[in-house]
Parts: structure tokens; sequence; C-alpha cells
């Protein structure tokens, strides 16, 4: 796609392995925090989160504590902050959309597909970090949804 659109201050020969980076490994937390795979703690860590998070309607907040706990959570989370899984390659950031783990005794496709629940912190953190961080312009999704 970045050939096509030819947008990326990087040339094309820097994107050819890009998706190598994603796909050796199944993709996890602990495999995220350890592999290539950039993980970039959004801006000052939680602390930038939090700002972000009290912007929220209150209503919005209460429902994600109710669900997911109080910021930051407990997924995809380390010591230096929340983590936002992705590649940037010039003006091209290439990220996983952060997954929709089941609650209790969801299964797994009930809790992707489940337009009742709130998203997670790292969820909302994810395309915060977008928005405000990394300053995007527009957003592209691929895949099974996308």
């Amino acid at each position: 796609m970045c050939k096509e659109f030819k947008i990326a201050q990087k040339t094309v020969e820097e994107f050819v392995h890009t998706k190598d980076r994603f796909t050796y490994n199944e993709l996890s937390d602990e495999i995220l925090k350890r592999s290539g795979v950039l993980a970039v703690a959004i801006g000052a860590g939680v602390d930038e989160y939090l700002k972000y998070f009290n912007e929220l309607p209150e209503e919005c907040k209460e429902e994600v504590i109710k669900y997911w706990g109080e910021p930051p959570g407990n997924i995809m989370v380390d010591d230096n902050g929340i983590l936002i899984p992705g590649i940037i390659l010039g003006n091209i950031f290439i990220g996983v959309q952060p997954s929709r783990p089941p609650l209790g005794n969801e299964d797994i496709n009930s809790a992707i597909h489940d337009p009742t629940k709130p998203p997670h912190h790292q969820y909302i953190a994810f395309y915060k970090w977008i928005e405000h961080v990394f300053k995007a312009d527009c957003i592209i999704h691929l895949g099974t949804h996308g």
C-alpha cells in the first residue's frame, strides 16, 4: 500500500520486510514486549493516558472502569506505561489494532464483536496516541474487518 501511495519519507525497500516483523511470531503482550516490533509507550506513560481518559464523558469513564478496572488497566501495560505496538517508518505508523479480550466466561468471538462493552484502556490509548502524539492525518484499517 505504501508503494502505491508513495507517501512515506522512507524508500520502498524499507517496507518490503515489514510484514515479517508482524507475522513471524504470534503476537501477544509478552512477545510484543520482547520482539523486534516497536512498542511505543504513550506520551509520558500513564499520566499522559490519564489526561486523555479524564477528557471522556463521565458515563464513558464509568463504563470503562466497570469492565476493565482503574486506569491504566492490565492489558499491554508495563513499567513504562501503556504499550502501543507498531512500527514507525518515516511519516507512516503501521500498528496492530488492540484486541478485545473476553470478559469472564465470554468466548473470543463474542468479545470481539460485542458492541455493548466499552473499549479497554489500551484500546483507548492506542487511538489517542495516534491522534495526539503521532498526529496522523488519516487511519486506514486493513484485515478481516478493515
